[in-house]
C-alpha cells in the first residue's frame, strides 16, 4: 500500500496550538475578513467578526492593508480542512465579561440623543441609558425628559448594568434602578439603626 502522504498543516497546528500569539503579514483584504500569512504557504483568516469585541468596523482597511504586519491569535488550525482561523479581538479581555447585569458602572456621557444619553465606560466600549431609565416616578410622564435635558457631554454618570450583549455591541444602563437601589440601602440602614436605638432605650428602662 502507498504511504499516505504527510500533510504540512500537522506540523503547523502542532507548533502554533490553539491561544498562541503570532504577528503574521495581511495578504489580501476580503469583503469578510483579513487573510493573514502565518509562514510562507500557509495563510490564516482573521473573520471581520473576529476583529473587534466592540464594534464592527467601518472598513476592513482600518486594521491595515495588503503587506502590513498584524498581530492576531490563532483559534484554530484544522488540517484536515488546510485551514486557520486567527483572531485579533481575542488579543484582549472580553469588555462584556466585565459588565453583566446587575454590575455598578461610572462613565461619561458621549453623546445626548432625542431618547437616551450614550455613555462611555471604557475605551472603546460605549453604554446606554434610555430616557425612561434616567431618573423620575412612573406617575410623572414628563420626569424622563427632564432627566434628559439636565444631561450635557463630558457630565459623569453612574448607573446599573441591566442587560449587555456581545453579538450586537449594546450595553442597556439604568441611572433610576441605581438610585432606587441605593435608597433601598439607606432606608434598610436607618430602619436598622431606629432598632438598634430603641432596643437600648428599652435596655436603659
Amino acid at each position: 500500500l502507498k504511504k499516505a502522504q504527510h500533510n504540512p498543516w500537522t506540523d503547523l497546528k502542532a507548533k502554533y496550538p490553539a491561544g498562541t500569539k503570532i504577528t503574521g503579514t495581511i495578504s489580501r483584504v476580503a469583503p469578510f475578513g483579513l487573510f493573514v500569512t502565518i509562514e510562507p504557504g500557509f495563510d490564516g483568516l482573521v473573520h471581520q467578526s473576529d476583529l473587534s469585541w466592540t464594534r464592527e468596523p467601518r472598513s476592513l482597511k482600518e486594521f491595515g492593508t495588503q503587506g502590513d504586519p498584524i498581530e492576531c491569535m490563532v483559534t484554530e488550525i484544522s488540517p484536515e480542512e488546510e485551514r486557520a482561523a486567527l483572531s485579533v479581538k481575542h488579543l484582549k479581555p472580553n469588555p462584556y465579561e466585565k459588565y453583566r447585569s446587575g454590575t455598578v458602572v461610572h462613565g461619561k456621557v458621549l453623546r445626548v440623543l432625542r431618547s437616551a444619553i450614550i455613555v462611555e465606560l471604557e475605551s472603546g466600549v460605549e453604554g446606554m441609558v434610555r430616557k425612561k431609565d434616567l431618573a423620575g416616578e412612573d406617575r410623572d410622564p414628563d420626569a424622563g425628559d427632564r432627566a434628559l435635558a439636565s444631561y450635557a457631554v463630558g457630565q459623569e454618570v453612574d448607573a446599573v448594568v441591566v442587560s449587555s450583549n456581545e453579538k450586537t455591541h449594546t450595553i442597556e444602563l439604568s441611572v433610576r434602578k441605581l438610585e432606587r437601589e441605593v435608597q433601598r440601602q439607606l432606608i434598610r440602614k436607618y430602619a436598622s439603626v431606629e432598632r438598634m436605638s430603641l432596643r437600648d432605650l428599652l435596655e436603659e428602662k
